[in-house]
């Protein structure tokens, strides 16, 4: 795997007490100096590269100091439920579901230790299609595509509607989703699997609100860590997705 690679690369190890953070998309800002981001159970990140991401999205630094934020309180909104977006009006622009979405890889991945019996993965982006603006915020699909054996939480962060559609394969069993944004977030899970919505306008407090660059989500990795008993394995974000795997 090219994340296993980084940490071989960049660690000498595979990964054991440290996260390798990549820009695949860097941008023409130049180069962010290297720093560290420490999550709730003290591994600490790498950054390397840097720049501003393209897409007129403003360049968030990927470092942080003194750790995380303390997590927040108990999530304002939980369900075993599916939550689908409301019907699209076809005389509403702003209602319309436009499809296939951006279609962007992902800027940034970073890969934390390997092997975890509760693994945490987090996909973060700003938004799943670019056709916001002008006061219409039409909600966007993203598909999450989880092919990894064994047992899985996901935080799922974006700042414009989402609606995230999320898939379980090869054994893999997904026991939680923390969903995290300003605007209201819609979701399709397996079975079974627990959703937390923690978004201004769907649920009234939000974590971080749209963590699309890696040193966004400090906070959002200690509060999955510190109540779910997981452990970070990877991160993938960038401005404008509208799918990630994890395999």
């Amino acid at each position: 795997m090219r994340y296993l690679a980084l940490c071989l690369l960049f660690a000498g190890s595979a990964c054991a007490n440290s996260v390798i953070v990549e820009r695949s998309n860097p941008g023409a800002g130049g180069s962010d100096p290297v720093g560290t981001v420490t999550t709730s159970t003290g591994v600490t990140t790498t950054t390397t590269g840097g720049g501003n991401p393209t897409g007129g999205g403003p360049g968030n630094p990927t470092t942080t100091g003194g750790g995380p934020t303390p997590p927040p309180g108990p999530p304002p909104f939980e369900t075993d439920q599916d939550k689908p977006p409301p019907p699209d009006d076809p005389n509403d622009p702003c209602d319309i579901l436009p499809g296939p979405g951006c279609g962007e890889p992902a800027m940034e991945v970073a890969l934390g230790p390997q092997g975890a019996q509760k693994q945490l993965h987090v996909v973060g982006v700003y938004e799943s299609h670019g056709q916001h603006g002008g006061g219409c915020n039409p909600i966007g699909p993203f598909t999450v595509s989880v092919m990894t054996p064994g047992t899985h939480v996901l935080v799922l962060s974006a700042y414009e509607p989402v609606f995230w559609q999320v898939t379980a394969q090869n054994g893999a069993t997904i026991e939680r989703v923390i969903i995290d944004g300003y605007n209201e977030a819609f979701w399709d899970v397996p079975a079974g699997t627990i959703v937390e919505e923690w978004t201004y306008e769907g649920s009234g407090q939000y974590i971080d609100g749209g963590a699309y660059t890696f040193g966004q989500a400090s906070t959002l990795i200690a509060y999955a860590e510190t109540n779910t008993g997981a452990t970070f394995t990877s991160y993938q974000g960038g401005y404008c997705m509208s799918n990630a795997a994890i395999n």
